[in-house]
């Protein structure tokens, strides 16, 4: 009906909470009381009606963002080489993607994002039956056609991965401010009573007689346990968060210190090695937040899962949460992982790409699945593809980790610099209005 509709948003910080709360380091909770009242008038009818909402409550999270919010972010949309990567059929990202380039779709469909995809260029590029072209635009007509759920921006600002500073404060949080080790070995620096940083692995780099197998599990009174191996000497970290303290056990002698190996800052876990990690594998114990940290490649050669997987109902306060992060290498998912690999994790190769060995050889592998998201300088290749079936490598499946949307992120994990917000669910509830009168 044609009329004037005029509706007034009343929002104010609640009287028992006029500022905001700290809740860590970078994230600040606001407390609001709202009410809205709406007035509709009709004139030639003679109608004026004025309805008011019960006054309701809400909370808002502000939180500085982290790289950890992307299910796929890529400064270059291309391998290292300058080769085109597609989005296929076999291309699933469930999270936000960005890319500091263009992205590339391929077939109908080619593609499914189910939160915002972000690009910096204006245009995409499509597979058009092999042409490809470039258009402003979400698909090339019915040749091309990924599926977007929400939005597909173009012309997107650029966003800047972090600097070396980043990388400084990861190797000093694992060092516990002591300075580095002369030899090679496994180390978790103590005072002699406490432990005072995370676990540091020194290597020599360029030698891959040392590089370091990494091993994650749990052992029968639910602790976490890092099996580390290097150069045939194995060291076994035992975290026991019940009694806070950690159990270092090499093959000459087992000490045990106060406290956990979380760094300065206390965030959580962080295993940091200056060398290639030759295998990376197993299961995140139940309380941990463990980022794991190289400064050349790091082989993915089996399963990482979560113990217990934060999309079941009922697992929501589990904190396993793991980062994998490799400064100036590759993360690589190895010859010898399984057909249709799972990895819960978030993947950041600061410089290089997040791939897979071999991809373009041998007989389809299934689909890697990832839990998390993956941040890289270059795009990595997973498989290859003719039309629209797969001929080597993986598919990808990559599943968003809701927790990083809530602010969450592998401990000392890199952060992008701006803020983002969330609210508690209270302006979703159900609305009840009362009338005011005519």
């Amino acid at each position: 009906v044609q009329g004037t509709y005029v509706a007034t948003v009343r929002l104010t910080p609640q009287v028992v909470a006029q500022n905001p709360v700290q809740i860590s380091d970078n994230q600040f909770r606001f407390y609001y009381d709202y009410s809205v009242t709406a007035v509709g008038s009709v004139p030639g009818a003679n109608i004026q009606k004025t309805i008011k909402l019960y006054s309701g409550a809400t909370v808002v999270d502000v939180h500085l963002d982290n790289f950890a919010r992307y299910a796929l972010f890529t400064s270059h949309h291309t391998t290292p080489s300058g080769g085109t990567v597609w989005f296929t059929a076999n291309t699933n990202f469930t999270g936000p993607v960005a890319t500091n380039d263009r992205f590339s779709f391929a077939n109908n469909p080619s593609g499914h994002f189910t939160q915002e995809a972000i690009q910096h260029q204006n245009t995409a590029r499509f597979y058009n039956n092999g042409s490809p072209l470039f258009l402003d635009a979400n698909n090339n007509a019915n040749l091309d056609v990924p599926l977007f759920d929400q939005t597909f921006e173009r012309s997107h600002d650029i966003i800047n991965l972090p600097s070396a500073v980043s990388q400084t404060d990861l190797k000093t949080q694992a060092l516990g401010g002591v300075s580095e080790p002369g030899s090679t070995g496994v180390f978790v620096p103590n005072d002699g009573t406490n432990v005072i940083g995370g676990i540091y692995v020194r290597g020599n780099q360029g030698q891959s007689a040392d590089d370091a197998t990494v091993a994650m599990s749990k052992d029968a009174s639910n602790n976490a346990v890092y099996t580390i191996t290097q150069s045939g000497a194995t060291t076994t970290v035992t975290v026991d968060y019940s009694s806070n303290q950690t159990k270092v056990q090499t093959s000459s002698a087992t000490s045990t210190y106060q406290g956990i190996p979380d760094g300065v800052g206390n965030e959580g876990v962080i295993l940091y090695v200056n060398d290639d990690i030759q295998s990376l594998s197993g299961m995140v114990q139940e309380d941990s937040e463990v980022t794991i940290s190289g400064e050349r490649d790091i082989v993915i050669t089996n399963n990482i899962t979560y113990e217990k997987d934060p999309r079941v109902v009922g697992n929501e306060d589990y904190k396993n949460l793991l980062g994998i992060l490799s400064w100036g290498g590759n993360v690589r998912i190895g010859a010898s992982a399984p057909n249709n690999v799972v990895i819960n994790g978030v993947v950041m190769a600061h410089n290089g790409i997040f791939t897979v060995d071999n991809y373009n050889s041998g007989s389809p592998r299934g689909v890697a699945t990832l839990l998390g998201g993956a941040i890289t300088s270059f795009y990595g290749a997973f498989g290859t593809f003719s039309g629209s079936s797969p001929l080597t490598g993986y598919g990808r499946n990559f599943i968003y980790d809701a927790r990083m949307l809530q602010g969450l992120a592998p401990p000392y994990f890199p952060y992008i610099g701006t803020y983002t917000c969330s609210d508690d669910g209270g302006l979703d509830a159900k609305l009840t209005w009362q009338d005011e009168g005519v």
